[in-house]
């Protein structure tokens, strides 16, 4: 089993607020926003999306009737 090491850090804060944390290969993009939510000590309190390439995956959100083409984060893999 693959495991990659994941570094975030957030911009424009000082000083500076950063997490490292492991997560197997196989996590999908909607697991990954919760293990965010948690290592970050965060609330679920804002929108989020993944950015990979020209791709962007999220949540859908039926109610949503914007610009942004999404796809689902369920369906995608870190590896």
């Amino acid at each position: 089993m693959n495991i990659y090491q994941i570094k975030i850090t957030l911009r424009h804060v000082e000083p500076p607020v950063w997490r490292r944390f492991l997560v197997k290969a196989d996590t999908r993009l909607g697991k990954l926003h919760d293990i965010l939510q948690n290592v970050m000590g965060w609330d679920y309190a804002h929108l989020h999306g993944f950015r990979i390439g020209h791709h962007t995956y999220s949540e859908p959100d039926l109610d949503f009737t914007g610009d942004l083409e999404m796809e689902n984060e369920s369906k995608v893999r870190l590896d």
